[in-house]
């Protein structure tokens, strides 16, 4: 992980030979072709990774769990997860073929699904390798995660997530991560999972009876807009995270947005917008004070984009949105939010 990082972390446009880590090249070059070959017959070291990706389901490991070995085998198992995101973002940023390691990834996610519901300590790392899995591009038809991980652990997986997102105990660091899946999985065109995640329900050619359908109603969706509620109560960092999940299920799903169901949330968005002042920087400002006003307009701008994606389909001149447009002072209101500083 450190090799790939030094080599491939610093200073993109060069390449690795004449960058100032030149002497790892040769070690980076040696990795890539290991995990990231895409028709290569030796996969033994793809093989390797994944064993330790699923090893939590075996029976064997339990005794590698025990009180002499736990926390050291529990830093194996998050090194891995850690080492098999970079290889994926490495694959990505050398624009190579799809790998084996992503292939074998997809056809192993049921083991994922099952390593984050039984491992509460790894489910930040399980969903960020997801992310990762599906932001990841894709040269021909990008796999189904949803027909990889089946009916079964598909619904699995929403009803865990959307437990951990109603949880008051959910830790902002998974919050965010959960918030960056969904928007992946929107982004990256995995429409099966989308519809499961936007509507509860898994789409199937078959009838379902009505009690299916009452059982499998849990939406993602409706989660994130009762979480958006409480934008107070979240840092603008997870609460940016929140809307952007919001915003991508707006930009492909037009029947997200439904301004009678949402009256309340829209209500809240736009006293968020009307009530936020700019702040200016000093030449003394900390490198956190600028973090934190970067959040905060990026947070504002969610905000700005959600509501422009309601007017596309509002007919109700009467919403907050439309009041705030018709504002006579709305030209000055706005005009600090276009200042550079």
């Amino acid at each position: 992980t450190n090799i790939l990082y030094s080599v491939y972390g610093i200073d993109p446009t060069s390449p690795p030979t004449e960058k100032i880590t030149k002497v790892l090249a040769g070690s980076a070059n040696s990795i890539v072709s290991a995990f990231l070959a895409s028709q290569s017959s030796d996969i033994r070291a793809v093989n390797s990774l994944l064993s330790v990706l699923t090893s939590l389901k075996s029976d064997e490991t339990v005794t590698l769990t025990t009180e002499a070995f736990g926390n050291m085998y529990m830093e194996l198992v998050t090194k891995t997860f850690e080492l098999a995101n970079l290889i994926i973002s490495v694959r990505a940023l050398l624009k190579m073929p799809p790998s084996t390691l992503e292939k074998h990834i997809y056809a192993k996610s049921p083991d994922l699904v099952d390593v984050y519901v039984s491992y509460h300590h790894l489910r930040n790392q399980v969903i960020k390798l997801l992310t990762y899995l599906v932001r990841a591009p894709w040269s021909n038809e990008l796999p189904s995660l949803l027909a990889h991980l089946g009916q079964t652990h598909s619904q699995l997986l929403l009803d865990m997530i959307a437990s951990d997102l109603e949880s008051p105990l959910c830790d902002h660091r998974l919050m965010k991560n959960l918030y960056s899946f969904f928007s992946s999985i929107m982004e990256g065109k995995q429409d099966g999972l989308s519809i499961l995640f936007l509507t509860g329900k898994v789409a199937t050619c078959g009838d379902q009876s009505r009690e299916e359908k009452e059982e499998s109603s849990k939406s993602i969706l409706t989660i994130l807009k009762n979480n958006a509620l409480r934008l107070d109560d979240l840092s603008e960092s997870v609460g940016s995270h929140l809307l952007d999940a919001i915003a991508f299920a707006f930009n492909t799903w037009t029947s997200a947005r439904n301004y009678d169901a949402d009256k309340e949330l829209i209500s809240a968005l736009v006293k968020k917008l009307q009530n936020f002042k700019p702040k200016v920087l000093s030449k003394e400002s900390t490198t956190e004070e600028i973090v934190s006003l970067s959040n905060e307009y990026k947070l504002i701008s969610r905000i700005a984009e959600i509501c422009a994606l309601y007017l596309f389909t509002s007919s109700n001149t009467n919403s907050p949105i439309f009041e705030l447009l018709n504002r006579s002072n709305l030209a000055s209101a706005i005009n600090p939010l276009f200042q550079i500083d």
